[in-house]
């Protein structure tokens, strides 16, 4: 089971920085390379869909309570993410402050929607297949799979670190 979960942590992380390297060209007209990782994974919407499938597990049925869950405990995700981000490396990843309704920048109104749209999408078409649509994976690729993402997180992550704070000084 924690196997399944970290591949659809890593699967979300993935589908995220590829839906943010086709949007964002899209949106603001040019390409650049977000995010605090290098590699293939945007970690925040992996966790975020995490997050999601906790709420899942909770048994909420009412879409309504469901969105509003979802979409505060995202935004406190992201908001929590960049004000670490910053206070350890002096350094924002991202600035939310040209848009209305954003709260010091970390979070705005129309990413959260974006992700509460998400997460009804998720909840409806995506999460009751999930896991089924995993069983069908051979069990050791899939772990092997897991074990391989995994080192280059934590690689990907250690020389990010260490990168970062030597820019630091």
């Amino acid at each position: 089971m924690v196997v399944d979960y970290l591949n659809i942590f890593f699967l979300f992380s993935m589908l995220g920085r590829l839906g943010e390297w086709m949007m964002y060209p899209i949106i603001k007209k040019s390409v650049i390379k977000r995010g605090f990782l290098k590699g293939p994974y945007c970690p925040i919407y992996g966790f975020g869909t995490i997050l999601i499938i906790l709420i899942l597990n909770l048994g909420i049925s009412n879409n309504l309570v469901f969105a509003i869950i979802s979409g505060l405990l995202v935004a406190i995700l992201e908001y929590l993410v960049s004000y670490i981000l910053e206070k350890t490396f002096h350094k924002r990843w991202w600035d939310y402050s040209k848009y209305k309704f954003n709260l010091n920048g970390r979070v705005a109104l129309q990413y959260i929607i974006s992700f509460v749209v998400y997460a009804i999408i998720f909840k409806i078409w995506i999460y009751p297949h999930l896991f089924d649509w995993i069983g069908m994976i051979n069990q050791t690729i899939l772990t092997m799979t897991t074990v391989i993402l995994s080192v280059m997180l934590v690689v990907d992550a250690v020389t990010t670190v260490k990168r970062e704070l030597e820019h630091k000084r």
